[in-house]
Order: structure tokens, then sequence, then C-alpha cells
């Protein structure tokens, strides 16, 4: 699964990311380790440290190919329904096979159960 996660606040005054894409086989692990702040991702581990929340706002069926390519784009604010009010969709034109996203039901049922 590759995920986005949207944090509340910007990390500094001077690195004004507020979005992490990741990739993990189990996403309730992964965000628990990120809650823990022990995934090793330095970007979470300092909004951690300063005490900034995040919100997992999008999450893909893919692969770390997939996450890959979204973290080439730089461009995940675009994604991210917090930040537009028409968030991009992957592969809008239809010319590749959409990954499926997660939403809704589903995302709280593969947060907490999966």
């Amino acid at each position: 699964m590759v995920y986005l996660l949207h944090f509340h606040d910007r990390i500094s005054p001077n690195h004004t990311t507020q979005h992490y894409v990741g990739f993990t086989d189990s996403l309730s692990d992964r965000i628990s380790d990120h809650l823990a702040g022990t995934s090793g991702v330095a970007l979470i581990r300092a909004a951690k440290q300063r005490g900034i929340k995040f919100t997992v706002v999008r999450v893909w069926r893919g692969n770390r190919k997939l996450e890959r390519h979204l973290k080439k784009l730089k461009n995940a604010p675009k994604f991210c329904p917090c930040c537009n009010q028409k968030p991009w969709e992957l592969y809008p034109d239809g010319k590749l096979k959409p990954a499926r996203e997660v939403t809704g039901n589903r995302l709280k049922e593969y947060l907490l159960f999966a």
C-alpha cells in the first residue's frame, strides 16, 4: 500500500513540507511506528519532536514503484484532500490502469484491522 500523510502544521518556518508519501505491507503497523517515532523517517521524527500531528489522508493499493512515482512528482499537496478541494487523481486520463484508492470505512478497516 502507498499512503499519503498530511501534517497539521509545517515542520519549521524554513522547511515547509506538510506531506509524506510512504509504502508498506501493513498500514496499521507502519502508522503505529510513525506515531511512536520508531519508523526511521527523519521527517516524521522531526514532526513528533515538535508536537506536530498528522493524518492519513489517502491510501492506494500499490507497490514501491507507485511510491517512487508519487515522490518523483514532488506534488504531494496536489493529491491531498486537506489542501485541495479537487485533489489530483492517479492516471485521470484512463490510459493506465488506476491504482485503487482506499477511503472512508475501508480505510478505517485497514488502519484498525490490517
